[in-house]
C-alpha cells in the first residue's frame, strides 16, 4: 500500500455546537452517525487505497453561515475527529501520532461543509 504525505478532501457535513444544541438525545446521536459516515466515505474516496504517513497534522475547517467561539468549535469537531483518527489507525488523543488544528470560515449562507487537510509531519532524524 502506498504512503502519501498530504491529502485534502471535503465532506458534506453540517457541524454545529453540541454544547448549545437543545435537542433530544436520539436526534443528537443520529447527527453524529451521519457526520461520521459522510466523513468516513469522503476520506476513503480521497485515500484511494493509500495510507497517510504518520505522524501527521490534521487541519479541520468548518464552513458555515457564521463562526463559532473556540470552545464550541472544538466541540463541533468531536465526532468527525473520532472517525478520522480511527481511519488513520490512531487514538485521537495520541499527540505523538496526530496533531489536530481547528479552523473555520464563515460563508454567510446556509451552505455547510467540512474541509480536511492532512500533512505528514517532518520527523527529526
Amino acid at each position: 500500500m502506498n504512503l502519501i504525505t498530504e491529502l485534502t478532501f471535503t465532506a458534506p457535513v453540517h457541524l454545529i455546537s453540541e454544547a448549545n444544541s437543545r435537542e433530544h438525545w436520539s436526534a443528537r446521536g443520529q447527527r453524529k452517525v451521519r457526520q461520521q459516515l459522510d466523513t468516513h466515505l469522503a476520506f476513503l474516496a480521497a485515500l484511494k487505497r493509500r495510507r497517510v504517513q504518520l505522524p501527521c497534522i490534521v487541519t479541520l475547517t468548518r464552513i458555515g453561515a457564521r463562526q463559532l467561539d473556540p470552545d464550541n468549535l472544538a466541540n463541533a469537531f468531536k465526532a468527525v475527529q473520532d472517525v478520522i483518527a480511527k481511519t488513520l489507525g490512531v487514538d485521537d488523543g495520541d499527540a505523538s501520532k496526530v496533531q489536530w488544528v481547528y479552523r473555520q470560515r464563515a460563508n454567510g449562507k446556509r451552505d455547510y461543509s467540512l474541509e480536511v487537510e492532512i500533512q505528514a509531519k517532518e520527523v527529526a532524524a
